[in-house]
């Protein structure tokens, strides 16, 4: 489970909440949650701003790739920002690990920027792409790591990404053809 706290267009001060997490399998546990924004500082320079903090997918195993969704990477600040962008991934993990040991390398993400030039105020949407035909059902996290110039405020930042492929669910007869043979006048 991934919880990241958003802060843009927030005015400063403390915000709370509570994540609450419920099973078949005991009592509901409640989590705490404190969120302090903030202001900027006058004359802040430039400041990286990546909105969501977390993105998720769900695909259909053997089914067409989930829609893309966007990032938005904004500069608030006084100066102009260069930005990058990092796949952080490890190596394999859930079913990718099986794939790995295969010797199959599977890049099930990729965006259509990995840096760029931001002048104060202004901002640019990163598609994120999924590629979930080659993945077997299962759950697999990956991270991208967003970094701007040194001297930026709030850098690096991370968005957690989520993808699920669910297993096909479909009817299957063992038969498609019943036949059934009578005589006439005896019972069925």
């Amino acid at each position: 489970i991934s919880v990241g706290g958003e802060r843009a267009n927030l005015k400063p001060g403390d915000y709370k909440g509570t994540i609450k997490v419920s099973s078949n399998a005991g009592p509901i546990a409640s989590i705490q949650v404190i969120m302090t924004v903030r202001p900027l500082p006058p004359n802040a320079g430039a400041v990286l701003q990546v909105t969501p903090a977390v993105l998720a997918f769900v695909a259909t195993d053997g089914v067409a790739n989930p829609a893309s969704q966007g990032l938005v990477v904004s500069n608030p600040g006084s100066k102009p920002m260069h930005w990058s962008l990092a796949n952080n991934a490890p190596p394999a993990q859930s079913q990718g690990a099986f794939l790995s040991s295969l010797g199959m390398i599977v890049n099930w993400l990729s965006t259509d920027q990995t840096s760029g030039t931001l002048a104060p105020g202004a901002s640019t949407t990163v598609k994120v792409n999924i590629q979930s035909k080659s993945l077997l059902p299962g759950a697999y996290i990956n991270t991208l790591v967003f970094s701007a110039d040194q001297g930026t405020i709030n850098t690096p930042q991370n968005v957690n990404i989520s993808l699920t492929i669910q297993p096909q669910c479909s009817l299957q007869l063992s038969s498609n053809i019943l036949s059934f043979t009578t005589v006439q006048g005896q019972s069925s």
